[in-house]
Formats: C-alpha cells, structure tokens, sequence
C-alpha cells in the first residue's frame, strides 16, 4: 500500500500561487483549492492524504475521494500532526510535509518519511500543471462556431427592451 500525505495544510497552501494571487485571505476558498488540487494527485498516484488545518472546522461543501481534511481544534496543526504518529506502526505509513523543524523531526524520530512543504508544494504545482492536458480542457470545434450574426433591427430590439426593463 501506498505511503499516505500527512500534511500541514496552511505551509502548503500559502506557497501555490493560486492560493497567494486569487484567494487571499480567503480562507474557506483556499482550503477549498488545496483539498481539490492534493485530490487530484491523489488519484493519480493512487494514495491517500490527510490534510491538517489550525483551528476549527469549516463548513466545506465539498468531498473527496482521496483527500481527508482535518481541523486541529484547541491545539495547533503542529501538535495534531505529532499525536497522529504517536506509535511507530501508525507514524510509519506516513509522508509528513511541513515547514516545521520540530514537526518534521518528531517524524523522522517516529518512523516517518517525511518531505518540506516547499518541496511539496513545487511537486503538486508542476502536477497540477500537468494534468490541464488538452484531454481536460474545453475543446473547440471549428463547425461550432460562437460567431453569431445580428441584424441591426436585432440589435434595436434588444437596446429597446433593456431600456424598458430599466425605468
């Protein structure tokens, strides 16, 4: 069996452009990109990961297949990362990816692979890439043009009725 990604969600997060440009502090929709991206490569390579956010549950409207999501309640990311690998059997079917020194120690310690979050964060980036083949974009198909032709009394007509709708 696949080793699974134990991950501390906001160190990966808060390096993929998308999250930094798009979302902001815009939590919920971060999380919501990392969850759907790390599902993605997931399924790919066939593995299973956990990711591990601070703090307390969000209300996510998503699900995934191949990507749990955690909060860490009272207690930092860092720490429920740590009691996960509490014994050596369980810390051993683990990739830990974290910025953390400490966490990534404990890791190592415990039995664990383990990888930075920048590392991670470069991999999952050029997957990502990678999987916008043209197979998953929108195809386009010449004799189904968009192109559509309107007669200037088309064009009258629809200022008209936009016009009446306003007042």
């Amino acid at each position: 069996m696949q080793k699974q990604w134990l991950i501390d969600a906001h160190n990966v997060m808060h390096l993929l452009p998308p999250v930094v440009k798009g979302y902001g502090n815009n939590r919920l929709d971060g999380i919501e990109y990392l969850s759907s991206l790390i599902d993605g490569v997931c399924m790919k390579q066939k593995r299973k990961a956990l990711l591990v956010f601070d703090g307390y549950p969000l209300h996510l409207g998503m699900k995934h297949h191949n990507c749990r999501i955690a909060f860490s309640g009272g207690k930092t990311a860092d720490e429920a990362i740590i009691n996960r690998l509490k014994n050596k059997n369980s810390a051993e079917q683990w990739i830990v990816v974290s910025n953390d020194r400490e966490v990534l120690s404990q890791a190592r310690m415990r039995g664990a692979e383990t990888t930075s979050a920048n590392e991670f964060a470069r991999q999952v980036s050029s997957k990502a890439t990678e999987q916008q083949t043209e197979e998953n974009l929108p195809q386009t198909h010449p004799q189904k043009r968009a192109d559509v032709e309107v007669s200037d009394n088309e064009v009258e007509e629809m200022l008209r009725l936009f016009n009446k709708h306003k007042s």
